[in-house]
């Protein structure tokens, strides 16, 4: 699954609607002057951002996480338990459909 690339901007009116548009022109969602929450448009509006970070962010702490077997391993103990990437990978795969 693709989704439409980034970056996304917020436009439109609050009086009337706002819309989220990709990069390539192409309308993302749209929000009727009775739903519009700015959180919620400013938040779906940086999930490319986000994704990108997110998959970023994994990748690094699987290299941190390997480096891990060439040191003594009293600094591997105390650093291990804080390598968590389970959780952004699942957040990576709900953003990709990959998860319901």
């Amino acid at each position: 699954m693709t989704h439409t690339p980034g970056p996304w901007k917020l436009d439109g009116y609050e009086t009337v609607g706002m819309y989220i548009e990709g990069d390539n022109g192409v309308e993302v969602c749209e929000f009727h002057r009775d739903n519009y929450n700015p959180s919620d448009a400013a938040l779906i509006a940086a999930a490319p951002d986000l994704l990108e970070a997110a998959r970023d962010a994994s990748n690094q702490l699987r290299t941190i996480a390997a480096l891990l077997n060439h040191i003594p391993k009293r600094y591997a103990a105390a650093i291990g338990p804080i390598i968590r990437y389970g959780d952004i990978d699942a957040a990576i795969a709900k953003a990709e459909g990959k998860q319901p």
